[in-house]
């Protein structure tokens, strides 16, 4: 009976392995960034491309150069742990010193993170802080949490589709811009902190202080707009 289950157990793990089942976490990091083969097609250098569905961990910051994106997803179902580290690009922010204005300076149109895959991914890209790009975090569907997205001309930018919860948005030309939902997030000293660009865009849970616009657009749920030159713009409250 021992080998006969000690067989059977050999046996479901080469089938799940080779159906794919048996997916090891894959760890990226600046060493790994700049020799490329994380996935097939990453070529050495930036950006980083994921073209495999799973899950990846940074063990390190990644400084990206001018001129590129950080890491570029373009596969359906890919998880991608920042792990408390930075992707941190060229670019900066500065407050001007009337007001909470800010303006931004990147060097060129590029992403920290670009989730690019073509259907309604159900990708997700969670718990760091993604620095200095036009784009902080781009993705049109998914899941975006426990993030930190400071000095990016827009630092997270996502479709109705898009669900982020637990953002810290600060330094922005616009801090978090989308037409999914916003819960548990907060933004501070971006010229817009919380912005629609869809009818359904919706913020529930959060606060936005010292923005030249607290919240622009957006249905609003017990959210706190305390501090900024124009707290609230055309919103609805349910």
């Amino acid at each position: 009976m021992k080998k006969l289950l000690l067989a059977l157990s050999a046996g479901l793990a080469g089938f799940a392995a080779t159906c794919g089942y048996a997916h090891a976490q894959t760890t990226i990091d600046q060493s790994k960034a700049l020799a490329g083969s994380v996935t097939p097609g990453d070529t050495p250098g930036f950006p980083v491309t994921l073209s495999l569905p799973g899950s990846y961990r940074l063990t390190s910051n990644l400084t990206v150069p001018v001129g590129a994106d950080g890491i570029l997803i373009t596969a359906e179902n890919v998880t991608l742990d920042l792990n408390g580290f930075t992707i941190k690009g060229p670019g900066s922010c500065t407050k001007s010193a009337s007001g909470y204005t800010v303006t931004c300076a990147p060097p060129s149109y590029h992403h920290g993170v670009n989730v690019n895959s073509t259907g309604l991914s159900e990708s997700v890209v969670r718990n760091g802080t993604v620095q200095g790009f036009w784009f902080g975090v781009s993705m049109e569907h998914g899941r975006a949490h426990d993030l930190s997205v400071l000095q990016n001309k827009v630092g997270l930018s996502g479709a109705a589709n898009l669900l982020a919860s637990r953002i810290s948005a600060r330094m922005n030309e616009t801090g978090v811009q989308t037409g999914g939902l916003v819960s548990d997030s907060w933004a501070m000293f971006n010229s817009v902190g919380f912005r629609s660009n869809s009818s359904y865009a919706t913020l529930i849970n959060s606060a936005a202080s010292f923005n030249t616009v607290g919240v622009y657009q957006m249905n609003l749920n017990a959210v706190r707009a305390v501090g900024n030159t124009t707290d609230t713009s055309s919103t609805q409250n349910f």
